[in-house]
């Protein structure tokens, strides 16, 4: 059995879209609920074969454009890494604490939750992947605005989930095309992740 981990909704609903063999878990954003979320999964549920993140994900070089799939051929506190067959990109993978908007990291492409489950996979002896879609470069990164909401989903206190939300809320008010922009292109993404993983899943299954 293979678990497919994806931060929110939106991104696990595309993927349960294109895995409906696979097993599902919403870890919630950022590494902190990531953790925990796949902790308690395994602790309680069937051990699964492979534990998979999944979603969106930043790129950090200009090789890498929207909407190319990437898979994890280095990633920090991972132990048995395997990497997605092609046409998925091996990179250098890390992640970050926030949604990264220009920031200079030494890596290929960035997520939030990657590295937290692969910890946790680790410490279970679960081999562990990474297969996301890129949804934003250095040349064409995310409205500033979704920083905050990010930062909101990923608090683990009421102070901070208040503070995140009044930033992208203040944003949203300075970017009024950024808003149309996301809405139009986060269709465009869930439709690609959904498609994306209609392919890998039969190459996951019978890897």
């Amino acid at each position: 059995m293979i678990l497919l981990c994806a931060a929110t909704g939106t991104e696990l609903d595309a993927c349960k879209r294109g895995t409906p063999r696979f097993a599902h878990l919403l870890t919630g954003v950022g590494a902190v609920h990531a953790a925990r979320a796949l902790s308690e999964r395994l602790v309680a549920g069937e051990r699964p074969s492979l534990v998979v993140s999944s979603g969106f994900a930043g790129a950090l070089r200009g090789d890498l454009p929207v909407g190319t799939w990437v898979t994890a051929r280095t990633l920090p506190a991972a132990g048995t890494l395997r990497e997605a067959p092609p046409p998925a990109v091996p990179c250098a993978m890390v992640s970050s604490d926030v949604l990264v908007q220009g920031q200079r990291l030494d890596g290929d492409a960035v997520d939030m939750e990657s590295v937290a489950l692969a910890a946790v996979a680790h410490e279970h002896g679960l081999p562990f992947m990474v297969l996301r879609l890129v949804s934003d470069t250095p040349a064409d990164p995310l409205p500033r605005f979704l920083g905050g909401f990010t930062d909101a989903m990923a608090a683990t206190s009421r102070r901070g989930k208040l503070g995140g939300i009044a930033r992208g809320l203040r944003g949203v008010l300075d970017d009024p095309r950024g808003v149309v922009r996301v809405v139009r292109e986060g269709r465009a993404w869930t439709r690609d992740l959904e498609r994306g993983w209609t392919t890998f899943a039969p190459l996951l299954s019978d890897a």
